[in-house]
């Protein structure tokens, strides 16, 4: 994806902050999960939580414009 999306002497930077961004996620993500679980005593909230950051990446994910090269 970087490759497609970047500019060919901006590939590495972009590469890094996207797995940056993976890594930050699967940081947290676990530590707001336990917290909305603690919180609640039910995983109900916390499916919702994944339900809504599914329908966040669809949204995302479609969005991208892969026709134009982004200038980083």
């Amino acid at each position: 994806i970087p490759s497609i999306l970047g500019t060919r002497d901006k590939i590495g930077f972009l590469g890094g902050l996207m797995n940056l961004g993976g890594n930050i996620g699967g940081i947290c993500v676990p530590i707001i999960v336990g917290t909305i679980v603690q919180v609640t005593g039910s995983y109900f909230l916390a499916l919702m939580f994944f339900a809504a950051a599914g329908v966040g990446l669809f949204i995302c994910s479609t969005s991208i414009n892969y026709e134009k090269k982004i200038p980083i």
